[in-house]
């Protein structure tokens, strides 16, 4: 990823609660993309630079990590719910048609497709409602009444 130094002055920071060592692991990228173009930002795709790694990584590792993906990609819809009422059902309707496809549906009809479907929307919906939970319990910390020094010494709770 590259920016120009005035997308990201007016985009602002990576989201914190997004990616490599937050509780959703992943969708930080995606997340900064949706704001830039929420803005009028467009970007560009050039595939001509190849970065290659190999992390040595177990097919149980991959599997955490894939499931790593599903539920930050859950958070990112309820984010999307919460900030951008309006931006979730192109966001729905993105997941649809990638679910609805023809070769999906012929997939489906074997079991190991039918479970792979299962799990991914089961730990998408779990990264949702998470999100969601928590963004709910911050709210509802933000009104608790605060306690408030007096210069005696003592405290006394004050509501918001």
């Amino acid at each position: 990823m590259a920016f120009r130094r005035h997308l990201i002055t007016r985009v602002g920071d990576f989201d914190e609660r997004l990616g490599a060592g937050s509780r959703f692991h992943a969708a930080e990228d995606t997340d900064y993309f949706q704001r830039a173009s929420d803005m009028g930002f467009a970007g560009a795709y050039c595939p001509e630079p190849v970065v290659s790694h190999h992390h040595g990584r177990k097919l149980a590792e991959m599997r955490l990590l894939q499931r790593g993906y599903e539920i930050s990609s859950g958070a990112l819809y309820a984010k999307r719910l919460l900030h951008n009422r309006a931006g979730i059902l192109h966001h729905i309707a993105d997941w649809w048609s990638k679910q609805a496809s023809i070769w999906d549906a012929i997939k489906f009809l074997y079991w190991a497709e039918r479970r792979n479907f299962l799990r991914r929307n089961w730990n998408i919906s779990r990264g949702l409602i998470t999100y969601l939970f928590i963004s709910w319990q911050n709210r509802k910390d933000a009104m608790a009444p605060t306690p408030v020094d007096y210069a005696d010494g003592s405290a006394q709770a004050e509501s918001v």
